[in-house]
């Protein structure tokens, strides 16, 4: 008799027990998987984790990168491509002067319109004062007297300070600019046994070949220094 009046209450108790069981299970889930299915809806629906708009920044993020490379080396070309004045550009010199004498001067190119007047702004516009000094006559110095009437000093130096106006056209895919300058030129000296002063027009027309931004060959040839060649930096 006890065995069975035990197996009821046992069965019994298993019963209300498994009961239990299954409705905190079917609590759980209730309450449990449609909260996980917000977050995976969620998930889904946050611009900062969906992998279609995380590529889309992306490309756009690349595309920008790319440009500014781009750009930044159309800047880098653009820069080295501009060989105007900076300023100032001075410049040394040897020169065959148009007198048969040989000597050296420099000058120094001031910017004054650095932009010219050309709309794609390959010139400028500048002041180029300067001083050249012609120390050896292959007329006189290179042999005596030519006779009595000649009172020509041997050692007859000449000081040849200068002003121009000096308009600079640039070709930079060709690394080449030339330029027509105007101006005065006082030549301090003397001959015919005299002390002697007077002022030359200036002429002349040059190019130069850049080698980089700041230093080119200088070639001039006008009145009246002759030719001249040397270094602009």
């Amino acid at each position: 008799m006890p065995n069975a009046l035990w197996l009821p209450g046992s069965v019994a108790a298993l019963s209300h027990t498994k009961a239990g069981l299954e409705a905190k299970r079917a609590a759980f889930s209730d309450g449990i998987v449609p909260a996980l299915g917000t977050m995976n809806n969620r998930r889904k629906e946050n611009p900062l984790i969906n992998t279609s708009s995380l590529r889309s920044r992306c490309h756009w993020l690349s595309l920008l990168a790319a440009a500014w490379v781009l750009g930044s080396g159309s800047v880098a070309t653009a820069q080295d491509d501009d060989y105007r004045i900076s300023y100032v550009r001075p410049e040394v010199h040897l020169s065959a002067g148009g007198h048969a004498d040989l000597g050296a001067g420099f000058r120094v190119d001031i910017a004054i319109v650095p932009n010219g007047f050309l709309r794609n702004k390959r010139d400028d516009f500048a002041l180029s004062p300067g001083m050249d000094i012609q120390f050896f006559d292959f007329r006189h110095d290179a042999h005596d007297k030519d006779g009595p009437d000649d009172d020509h000093d041997p050692d007859t130096v000449l000081f040849i300070p200068q002003l121009a106006a000096q308009w600079n056209v640039y070709f930079p895919n060709r690394a080449w600019s030339i330029f027509p300058e105007l101006g005065v030129a006082p030549v301090i000296g003397s001959w015919d046994g005299r002390d002697d002063v007077h002022v030359d027009p200036l002429a002349a027309f040059g190019a130069r070949k850049h080698f980089n931004r700041r230093t080119a060959l200088v070639m001039r040839a006008g009145w009246p220094s002759g030719f001249q060649i040397g270094l602009s930096f």
